[in-house]
């Protein structure tokens, strides 16, 4: 636990921090309500990535609300998903393409609201959005189909190990909620290493 936590509470990470809590949140439910823990987690994954555009839209445009409240560094993914989105608004169902979110296009109007953000470009800061900017509904889905699979294959592993299964694909989550690239190559090392050592636990 100290190996894990210190380095992140020391760091300047915020992403690490929500993680790590919202991991410990998550094992905390799941030592106790492991089935209701498992169903929710299912419940908000199919209804988070379902509406997300429209959620980070939300939030997007009332960024001005949030200065002063959150790091510049909060408020710039704000601006990312405010054209990100309505980047996705124009092409719902089959996305902008492949590895495409550092070129779409910005409007001018756009960037005279932002403070952060340049016409050079940026990924979205957020995997579920960078599926659904880059692949559409399509692409969203498949990304949802993948959380699912992780979930569905959790109550396979023994019941002392499931319980911290849960709470690493929620910290994934999170992770993958505000950081990285979908074709980040050491994101996926990452959590293949992650699903290696439940499975050499378990056995």
């Amino acid at each position: 636990l100290a190996v894990v936590a210190l380095p992140v509470l020391l760091g300047h990470s915020l992403a690490g921090k929500v993680a790590l809590a919202g991991g410990a949140a998550v094992l905390v439910l799941a030592v106790w309500l492991p089935r209701v823990t498992l169903w929710a987690m299912r419940i908000v994954a199919v209804l988070a990535i379902a509406s997300l555009p429209a959620l980070l839209r939300a939030l997007a445009v009332r960024r001005d609300a949030f200065v002063g409240l959150i790091k510049p560094s909060g408020i710039n993914r704000l601006e990312i998903w405010d054209y990100m989105t309505a980047r996705v608004a124009e092409r719902p169902l089959l996305g902008w393409g492949l590895m495409s979110s550092d070129r779409v296009p910005i409007t001018a109007r756009e960037l005279a609201g932002y403070h952060y953000v340049t016409a050079a470009g940026i990924y979205p800061h957020d995997q579920f959005l960078q599926a659904w900017l880059e692949l559409g509904a399509l692409g969203a889905a498949c990304l949802l189909g993948l959380v699912l699979l992780a979930l569905c294959r959790i109550p396979r592993l023994p019941a002392g190990l499931a319980c911290f299964a849960l709470a690493a694909t929620a910290a994934a989550a999170l992770i993958a909620s505000v950081n990285y690239e979908i074709t980040t190559d050491s994101w996926w090392a990452a959590l293949t290493a992650t699903v290696l050592l439940f499975r050499l636990a378990a056995a």
